[in-house]
């Protein structure tokens, strides 16, 4: 498989999540939002699953709330920087699953920071019954690193 086809390959289904998570948020943010402001959320399955807006804070979980915005926004895009600038080393060393993996946490971190620099926080909206309110960004940063994770373990032999 040629260089040019691994990359997209690796990008594109990205691209796409990151796409489909700005398309959500500007829809929430901009229709309905303001159509069921007061409502409390919009059951899609029963109780167990809802869109529910919430604008978080703090850093994950909520926890956090109340810490300086702005010194948070840049140790947020120091970080992405340090993501980015290990996801071309991995690009160049042709490890194509930990690009494939940095890149699922740098675009869903990056959603992330854009909502925090266009909405002073970060827009979460999927909640599920007995757990937190979330975003599809989310998914990616939890999916890449999960990812990551287990393919060390496995290299390190601890995972059989």
């Amino acid at each position: 498989m040629s260089r040019l086809l691994k990359k997209t390959v690796i990008f594109l289904p990205v691209i796409f999540l990151f796409i489909i998570d700005r398309i959500i948020k500007h829809i929430l943010m901009n229709i309905a939002r303001p159509a069921f402001a007061g409502a409390g959320g919009v059951h899609l399955i029963g109780d167990f699953f809802q869109y529910k807006f919430t604008l978080n804070r703090g850093i994950a979980f909520g926890l956090g709330d109340g810490i300086n915005n702005l010194i948070f926004l840049y140790t947020c895009i120091f970080i992405f920087l340090i993501l980015c600038f290990f996801l071309v080393k991995f690009f160049i060393a042709k490890k194509y699953f930990f690009a494939f993996s940095l890149s699922l946490i740098a675009f869903g971190a990056f959603s992330n920071i854009l909502d925090r620099i266009y909405s002073g926080g970060v827009i979460d909206y999927l909640d599920l019954k007995h757990f937190t309110v979330f975003n599809l960004a989310d998914v990616m940063i939890t999916a890449g690193t999960f990812l990551i994770a287990v393919k060390i373990l496995r290299i390190k032999g601890i995972s059989r």
